[in-house]
């Protein structure tokens, strides 16, 4: 005799994985769900950016870009946030949205030393 899985409410959802497995009921596992959400959402952002949103500038509509691909990166990717924002900052910096000059000005703020010498602290203790 088989059981079934019982629901609650009509809120409730059950979600079962198969034995030893990282795979939902033998669909797709939740690595690649989480990819193929976030490449939808970055290009999703990417069309709303570029087509809809009239009278931006190009540099604009880069920054934009490159803060949506960020916030993805953070949430839906779950990527470390130091590693994250130094390539945002580059990209800012490598599209042209943002002067070379301020980049490397904000390089040299004592905070962002201090938060890539604790990432890198947190990740020795990790270790």
């Amino acid at each position: 005799m088989t059981a079934s899985p019982v629901i609650a409410s009509e809120k409730d959802l059950i979600i079962m994985t198969a034995a030893g497995t990282d795979r939902i009921d033998g669909h797709m596992p939740v690595s690649q769900v989480r990819l193929l959400v976030g490449a939808m959402l970055v290009v999703f952002a990417a069309v709303l950016i570029f087509l809809s949103a009239d009278g931006l500038l190009l540099s604009m509509r880069l920054a934009l870009m490159v803060f949506a691909t960020t916030l993805v990166c953070w949430t839906v990717f779950d990527l470390p946030e130091t590693p994250v924002a130094l390539a945002g900052a580059a990209a800012l910096a490598v599209t042209g949205a943002v002067d070379e000059e301020a980049v490397y000005g904000a390089l040299g703020n004592d905070i962002v030393w201090l938060m890539l010498a604790a990432s890198v602290i947190a990740a020795v203790l990790q270790a």
